[in-house]
């Protein structure tokens, strides 16, 4: 599938203010059957890897107990290449 949104963290409230659900939506999701097996997220460079985008992934991974792949694209060359977060 193509930008499936996952819940990595529920609502709740805290002294009756109410914060909302995060989600993670990664480019791509990869599934057996039913069952998710990958989840890749397409990269242009370091500058679109930021701090709160490893932390989504990251959660994400926690939840739902798959790694995230990170594909990059090289601009010089016109290819992928894939590493795992």
């Amino acid at each position: 599938t193509i930008q499936e949104s996952f819940e990595i963290l529920s609502a709740f409230k805290i002294n009756g203010k109410r914060y909302s659900a995060r989600v993670y939506t990664p480019d791509y999701c990869f599934y057996d059957g039913d069952e998710l097996t990958k989840v890749v997220d397409v990269k242009g460079g370091d500058a679109t890897l930021t701090t709160d985008a490893r932390l989504r992934m990251l959660l994400f991974m926690i939840r739902y107990k798959i790694p995230v792949t990170i594909a990059r694209y090289d601009y010089h060359t016109g290819l992928f290449t894939e590493e795992q977060l």
